[in-house]
Protein backbone atom coordinates (compact mmCIF):
# COMPACT_ATOMS: atom_id res chain seq x y z
CA UNK A 1 0.00 0.00 0.00
CA UNK A 2 1.36 3.44 -0.92
CA UNK A 3 -0.06 6.66 0.50
CA UNK A 4 0.62 10.16 -0.83
CA UNK A 5 0.78 13.02 1.67
CA UNK A 6 0.65 16.79 1.25
CA UNK A 7 3.66 18.59 2.71
CA UNK A 8 5.15 22.08 2.21
CA UNK A 9 7.92 20.46 0.13
CA UNK A 10 5.40 18.78 -2.21
CA UNK A 11 4.08 15.23 -2.42
CA UNK A 12 5.61 12.79 0.08
CA UNK A 13 4.99 9.04 -0.13
CA UNK A 14 4.78 6.37 2.55
CA UNK A 15 4.97 2.68 1.65
CA UNK A 16 3.70 -0.32 3.64
CA UNK A 17 4.82 -3.75 2.41
CA UNK A 18 4.87 -7.48 3.30
CA UNK A 19 1.22 -7.15 4.36
CA UNK A 20 -0.79 -10.28 5.16
CA UNK A 21 -3.91 -8.63 3.78
CA UNK A 22 -5.39 -5.32 2.69
CA UNK A 23 -9.02 -4.32 3.40
CA UNK A 24 -11.24 -5.25 0.46
CA UNK A 25 -12.84 -1.81 0.68
CA UNK A 26 -9.52 -0.06 -0.03
CA UNK A 27 -9.25 1.24 -3.62
CA UNK A 28 -6.59 3.10 -5.62
CA UNK A 29 -7.11 6.85 -5.41
CA UNK A 30 -9.14 6.62 -2.20
CA UNK A 31 -8.59 9.16 0.59
CA UNK A 32 -7.82 7.65 4.00
CA UNK A 33 -7.82 9.18 7.46
CA UNK A 34 -5.33 8.92 10.30
CA UNK A 35 -6.03 5.78 12.30
CA UNK A 36 -7.81 4.00 9.45
CA UNK A 37 -6.73 0.38 8.85
CA UNK A 38 -4.89 0.02 5.54
CA UNK A 39 -3.42 -3.46 6.06
CA UNK A 40 -2.39 -6.23 8.42
CA UNK A 41 1.31 -6.91 9.02
CA UNK A 42 2.53 -10.15 7.45
CA UNK A 43 5.38 -11.94 5.70
CA UNK A 44 4.42 -11.72 2.01
CA UNK A 45 7.37 -11.30 -0.36
CA UNK A 46 8.56 -12.49 -3.76
CA UNK A 47 11.64 -13.94 -2.05
CA UNK A 48 9.84 -15.54 0.90
CA UNK A 49 9.97 -14.41 4.54
CA UNK A 50 9.68 -16.92 7.43
CA UNK A 51 6.67 -16.27 9.64
CA UNK A 52 9.04 -15.75 12.57
CA UNK A 53 10.42 -12.73 10.71
CA UNK A 54 7.07 -11.20 9.77
CA UNK A 55 7.40 -7.42 9.80
CA UNK A 56 6.23 -4.19 8.23
CA UNK A 57 8.45 -2.76 5.50
CA UNK A 58 7.92 1.00 5.95
CA UNK A 59 9.32 3.79 3.80
CA UNK A 60 8.91 7.55 3.65
CA UNK A 61 10.40 9.80 0.99
CA UNK A 62 10.02 11.57 -2.34
CA UNK A 63 9.11 10.35 -5.83
CA UNK A 64 11.97 10.47 -8.32
CA UNK A 65 10.31 11.19 -11.68
CA UNK A 66 6.71 11.44 -12.87
CA UNK A 67 7.88 10.13 -16.24
CA UNK A 68 9.26 6.94 -14.68
CA UNK A 69 6.50 4.76 -16.15
CA UNK A 70 7.50 5.87 -19.68
CA UNK A 71 11.17 5.11 -18.95
CA UNK A 72 10.28 1.69 -17.52
CA UNK A 73 8.16 0.70 -20.53
CA UNK A 74 10.92 1.88 -22.87
CA UNK A 75 13.23 -0.65 -21.19
CA UNK A 76 10.55 -3.35 -21.77
CA UNK A 77 10.68 -4.27 -18.08
CA UNK A 78 7.99 -6.07 -16.06
CA UNK A 79 5.92 -6.02 -13.90
CA UNK A 80 4.65 -2.54 -14.71
CA UNK A 81 3.46 -0.66 -11.61
CA UNK A 82 3.44 2.71 -13.32
CA UNK A 83 5.18 5.41 -11.29
CA UNK A 84 4.66 3.44 -8.07
CA UNK A 85 7.75 1.28 -8.43
CA UNK A 86 10.60 0.82 -5.98
CA UNK A 87 13.14 2.25 -8.40
CA UNK A 88 11.15 5.48 -8.47
CA UNK A 89 11.09 5.94 -4.69
CA UNK A 90 13.82 7.83 -2.83
CA UNK A 91 13.43 7.29 0.90
CA UNK A 92 15.04 8.60 4.06
CA UNK A 93 15.79 6.82 7.33
CA UNK A 94 12.22 6.48 8.70
CA UNK A 95 13.32 5.98 12.31
CA UNK A 96 15.26 9.25 12.30
CA UNK A 97 12.32 11.11 10.74
CA UNK A 98 9.88 9.71 13.32
CA UNK A 99 12.30 10.54 16.16
CA UNK A 100 12.70 14.11 14.84
CA UNK A 101 8.90 14.47 14.58
CA UNK A 102 8.54 13.41 18.22
CA UNK A 103 11.01 16.13 19.17
CA UNK A 104 9.23 18.67 16.95
CA UNK A 105 5.59 17.80 16.07
CA UNK A 106 5.49 20.73 13.61
CA UNK A 107 8.48 19.43 11.60
CA UNK A 108 7.92 19.32 7.83
CA UNK A 109 9.79 17.14 5.37
CA UNK A 110 11.70 20.06 3.83
CA UNK A 111 13.17 20.97 7.21
CA UNK A 112 14.10 17.35 7.83
CA UNK A 113 15.96 17.10 4.50
CA UNK A 114 17.72 20.41 5.11
CA UNK A 115 19.35 18.90 8.20
CA UNK A 116 20.68 15.83 6.37
CA UNK A 117 24.32 15.99 5.19
CA UNK A 118 24.90 14.93 1.55
CA UNK A 119 26.87 11.75 0.91
CA UNK A 120 28.06 12.87 -2.52
CA UNK A 121 27.82 15.72 -5.04
CA UNK A 122 27.83 15.35 -8.81
CA UNK A 123 27.90 17.75 -11.73
CA UNK A 124 25.64 16.75 -14.62
CA UNK A 125 25.19 17.98 -18.19
CA UNK A 126 21.51 17.69 -19.16
CA UNK A 127 19.17 19.34 -21.66
CA UNK A 128 16.55 20.20 -19.04
CA UNK A 129 16.14 20.50 -15.31
CA UNK A 130 14.86 17.21 -13.88
CA UNK A 131 11.15 16.80 -13.21
CA UNK A 132 12.14 16.18 -9.58
CA UNK A 133 12.99 19.86 -9.06
CA UNK A 134 9.82 21.03 -10.79
CA UNK A 135 7.78 19.06 -8.24
CA UNK A 136 10.05 19.93 -5.30
CA UNK A 137 11.13 23.48 -6.26
CA UNK A 138 12.29 24.43 -2.75
CA UNK A 139 15.20 21.97 -3.18
CA UNK A 140 16.56 24.06 -6.07
CA UNK A 141 18.64 27.10 -5.11
CA UNK A 142 20.23 30.04 -6.86
CA UNK A 143 19.76 30.98 -10.50
CA UNK A 144 17.11 29.39 -12.69
CA UNK A 145 18.30 26.58 -14.95
CA UNK A 146 19.60 28.07 -18.19
CA UNK A 147 21.03 25.03 -19.97
CA UNK A 148 24.38 24.93 -18.18
CA UNK A 149 25.43 21.81 -16.18
CA UNK A 150 23.82 21.28 -12.78
CA UNK A 151 25.11 20.16 -9.40
CA UNK A 152 23.13 17.72 -7.26
CA UNK A 153 23.90 17.07 -3.59
CA UNK A 154 22.51 13.62 -2.75
CA UNK A 155 21.97 11.22 0.11
CA UNK A 156 23.66 7.80 0.03
CA UNK A 157 20.66 6.29 -1.80
CA UNK A 158 20.44 9.10 -4.37
CA UNK A 159 17.76 11.37 -2.90
CA UNK A 160 18.62 14.87 -4.19
CA UNK A 161 18.86 17.09 -1.12
CA UNK A 162 19.70 20.18 -3.18
CA UNK A 163 20.20 21.23 -6.80
CA UNK A 164 21.67 24.30 -8.49
CA UNK A 165 23.47 25.50 -11.61
CA UNK A 166 27.16 24.59 -11.71
CA UNK A 167 29.91 27.18 -11.36
CA UNK A 168 32.42 27.67 -14.17
CA UNK A 169 35.02 25.67 -12.24
CA UNK A 170 32.56 22.81 -11.68
CA UNK A 171 31.65 22.80 -15.37
CA UNK A 172 35.33 22.33 -16.26
CA UNK A 173 35.36 19.17 -14.11
CA UNK A 174 32.98 17.57 -16.61
CA UNK A 175 35.23 17.74 -19.65
CA UNK A 176 33.45 15.70 -22.30
CA UNK A 177 31.62 13.51 -19.78
CA UNK A 178 27.91 13.70 -19.03
CA UNK A 179 28.52 13.40 -15.29
CA UNK A 180 31.39 13.72 -12.84
CA UNK A 181 31.58 13.16 -9.09
CA UNK A 182 32.69 16.39 -7.41
CA UNK A 183 33.08 15.18 -3.84
CA UNK A 184 32.18 12.32 -1.50
CA UNK A 185 31.75 12.39 2.27
CA UNK A 186 32.81 8.88 3.19
CA UNK A 187 31.57 9.25 6.77
CA UNK A 188 28.04 9.92 5.49
CA UNK A 189 28.33 7.39 2.66
CA UNK A 190 29.06 4.71 5.23
CA UNK A 191 29.01 1.18 3.84
CA UNK A 192 27.83 2.52 0.48
CA UNK A 193 25.12 -0.14 0.27
CA UNK A 194 23.41 1.37 -2.78
CA UNK A 195 26.67 1.45 -4.81
CA UNK A 196 25.64 4.57 -6.76
CA UNK A 197 29.22 5.85 -6.56
CA UNK A 198 32.37 3.77 -6.52
CA UNK A 199 36.02 4.52 -5.86
CA UNK A 200 38.52 3.91 -8.68
CA UNK A 201 42.24 4.48 -9.06
CA UNK A 202 41.34 7.85 -10.61
CA UNK A 203 38.94 8.88 -7.85
CA UNK A 204 35.20 8.52 -7.45
CA UNK A 205 32.72 7.94 -10.28
CA UNK A 206 29.16 6.74 -10.79
CA UNK A 207 28.84 2.96 -10.88
CA UNK A 208 26.43 0.92 -13.02
CA UNK A 209 23.61 1.41 -10.52
CA UNK A 210 24.46 5.09 -10.38
CA UNK A 211 24.21 5.38 -14.16
CA UNK A 212 20.69 3.91 -14.06
CA UNK A 213 19.69 6.14 -11.14
CA UNK A 214 20.85 9.25 -13.02
CA UNK A 215 19.12 8.10 -16.21
CA UNK A 216 15.81 7.81 -14.33
CA UNK A 217 16.31 11.15 -12.55
CA UNK A 218 17.02 13.05 -15.78
CA UNK A 219 14.69 11.12 -18.14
Amino acid sequence: VILLHHDPIGEVYTLYAHLAEVPKTLRAGQRVSAGETIGIMGNTSSSGIPMQRAHLHFEIGLINNQRFASWYRAQKLKPDHGNFHGRNFLGVDPLKFIADCRQNPDLDFRSHLAALPPAFEIVVAARKRPDFFHRYPSLWSGAEFDGRPMVFACSENGLPLAGRCATATEQQTLGKQKCAVLRVDEAVLGRNGCHLVSRTSNGWKLGRKGDEWLEILTY
